[in-house]
């Protein structure tokens, strides 16, 4: 094998190297920020009924959780994006 042959080799294996290392920080991102949200619906379904009703007692808590989680949700979205960005090259 020449050395350009080499030198090519060596290169198409670092490339394939960052992007075996890219998909899993991609993907570690994504599990994160899945799991946040995985969090927040659970805790939003804690009010509702088997219908998907919520009691009219609890539409205070239930309206404040769901207007807290739709910031934190905003908020992952923009982390999310922010971290993803930092990913791309320059």
């Amino acid at each position: 094998m020449s050395a350009i042959e080499n030198l090519y080799q060596a290169i198409r294996q670092q490339i394939s190297h960052n992007e075996h290392g890219l998909a899993e920080q991609i993907k570690a991102l994504v599990d994160t920020y899945q799991a946040r949200e995985a969090e927040r619906e659970r805790v939003i379904a804690t009010f509702q009924d088997e219908e998907g009703d919520v009691l009219d007692s609890d539409l205070p808590a239930y309206d404040e959780t769901v207007d807290d989680y739709g910031h934190a949700g905003r908020e992952d979205l923009v982390e999310l994006l922010g971290k993803l960005t930092a990913l791309l090259p320059a």
